[in-house]
This record gives structure tokens, C-alpha cells and sequence, in this order.
């Protein structure tokens, strides 16, 4: 998986852009990424744009450990807020369906949003 972040100065939001098959060591190292740059930029409100990635099922038990021992680890903010884009592909939709659930059972605050507007609107919205 390819991946880049980007702040959105406008709205002082990270946005980070997941690019082709998923896996385990570049979701640690996209969040290690995504989260230098929200502290450089002091920000705790994420996009994560996945609407180019594509699931895989051996990616499951990363993101299971995500939100449970890698935000931990990483020091991510309680507080802080992701949004998540959809993969475009319909076949991997469930994989962004899945962290979401995983993240809200462990505590923290992610919202699936169909488009790129909307994430913003739900990020801003506190």
C-alpha cells in the first residue's frame, strides 16, 4: 500500500490517502505518519481517505490491533476524531465497515462518511 498525508490548513484536519492492496506494516507505518504530522501541526481531527485501497483479509487481525494497541502505543489522542472515506471498489467497502466498528468498541470516535465534504462537516461538528 502506498500512502501520503496532507494538512488541510482551511480546517486544520490531517488527511491521510491509503493507495492499493492493505498491509499490516504500512497501516503502522501510515499512522506513524499521519500522527508526526498532526503533531507538528497540533491537530487531533483525521481523514482517512480509503477510497483507493483495497482489503485484504490478512490485514484483519492489523486492524483489530489498531485501535487497540497501536494508537496506544503511538500516544494518539483520546479526543481525537477520524472520519473514514470508503474504498470506491464495492468489494472492499467491508474493511472500512470493520475498523470502524473495531475503533468505536475500543473507545475511540470514527464515523464512516460517503464523501469528502461530509467528513469535513462531521469533523468540524463538535
Amino acid at each position: 500500500m502506498e500512502w501520503r498525508v496532507e494538512y488541510l490548513e482551511d480546517y486544520h484536519i490531517v488527511e491521510l490517502f491509503m493507495i492499493g492492496p492493505i498491509t499490516g506494516q504500512d497501516l503502522k507505518g501510515s499512522l506513524a505518519d499521519r500522527l508526526a504530522l498532526g503533531r507538528e501541526k497540533g491537530v487531533t481531527d483525521f481523514i482517512i481517505n480509503a477510497e483507493e485501497l483495497i482489503a485484504q483479509h490478512k490485514a484483519i487481525v492489523d486492524i483489530l490491533n489498531l485501535p487497540g494497541k497501536e494508537y496506544l502505543k503511538e500516544n494518539m489522542e483520546r479526543e481525537s476524531r477520524l472520519a473514514v472515506l470508503v474504498p470506491k471498489d464495492p468489494k472492499s467497502v467491508w474493511i472500512a465497515e470493520f475498523y470502524e466498528t473495531v475503533c468505536i468498541n475500543r473507545g475511540w470516535k470514527v464515523h464512516i462518511c460517503s464523501d469528502h465534504a461530509s467528513a469535513v462537516r462531521w469533523l468540524l461538528d463538535k
